[in-house]
């Protein structure tokens, strides 16, 4: 049995990086973490394992995400580079009317998405209290390293949204789904959608740095100075920014540090997530699914959901 991954970059920190080859690489990120953490099987059908694993396309609200990063990341000249707005008169003009448009594979959005985003841009950079988190740093970082894992390689990855000295930063998107605060939403996406294990996860790819900076292993244009300052760091944080995708301009931001519970627990489930795969994959390799099948069992009442037996 093979413990050998497709191709993938080496290890290293890449500067510029776009994201599709960086997704690409079948080196483990944090959504793999969290689906290996709760079935092994789903993460195999779902991960370039699966020879038959659909083509994914973006949704016109993941491609709305991807231009507020473009805009409060990498700024205005940037995003224009990327983003055109698209006339209002595009839907009575022909494919070929379209494709001349973007002549040089920019993304068109219709006039209402494009106005959306610079609002949202706007309001995360209108608030005081996480304006600053995106200066002084480098935006869409990426990490290769190989862990070990009970004595097995195990390729991981992390893609920073911004990387400064004392922080990562990630930008989120949240759509308010009940009648409370904004701020209560978010708390509820981040348990819902497993948020902290991101942080831990990328906090270990973060705890790379230094090594992988002294040996050299830095790829793309940077500051080596500016990278020295960020690999001499002695503690950081973990910063979830997030923004409204409702009508109102709503922006929060919450941190977590060394020593945090929420992390503590976090790293409990990425610590199980790795040893699920390196178990997956002695048993089954990485060609065939990695379905198990367990006997059939006598249930307690304790096994359903504590809301059931209420």
């Amino acid at each position: 049995m093979s413990t050998h991954s497709p191709a993938s970059f080496a290890d290293g920190i890449y500067f510029g990086l776009d994201e599709a080859p960086y997704h690409a690489d079948p080196a483990l990120g944090s959504s793999d973490l969290k689906r290996l953490a709760a079935e092994p099987a789903d993460y195999w059908f779902g991960s370039a394992l699966n020879p038959n694993r659909p083509a994914e396309e973006s949704t016109p609200s993941q491609i709305i995400g991807k231009a507020v990063h473009k805009l409060v990341l990498e700024g205005q000249q940037s995003f224009a580079a990327r983003f055109v707005r698209r006339p209002d008169d595009l839907p009575r003009l022909d494919a070929k009317a379209r494709a001349r448009l973007a002549p040089n594979g920019e993304d068109v959005l219709p006039g209402e998405e494009f106005d959306r985003v610079q609002q949202a841009s706007a309001a995360v950079l209108a608030n005081p209290h996480l304006a600053a988190s995106f200066t002084g740093g480098m935006p869409e970082v990426s990490i290769f390293w190989t862990d070990a894992v009970d004595g097995e390689p195990v390729r991981r990855k992390a893609r920073f949204d911004y990387l400064k000295p004392r922080a990562v930063v990630d930008l989120k998107s949240t759509r308010p789904s009940r009648p409370t605060s904004f701020r209560a939403n978010c708390l509820r996406a981040m348990a819902e959608y497993g948020y902290p294990v991101q942080a831990a996860a990328y906090l270990q790819a973060r705890a790379q740095l230094a090594r992988l900076a002294a040996e050299g292993r830095v790829h793309g244009d940077h500051d080596p100075a500016w990278l020295a300052r960020v690999a001499a760091a002695p503690a950081y944080a973990f910063v979830f920014v997030f923004w409204s995708t409702g009508d109102a301009p709503l922006t929060w931001g919450v941190s977590l540090s060394p020593g945090n519970e929420v992390l503590a627990k976090a790293e409990k489930t990425v610590e199980l997530a790795l040893w699920n795969y390196v178990a997956a994959r002695r048993e089954h390799g990485l060609d065939a699914p990695w379905v198990n099948h367990d006997p059939l069992t006598e249930i307690d009442i304790t096994d359903l959901p504590a809301w059931w037996a209420r």
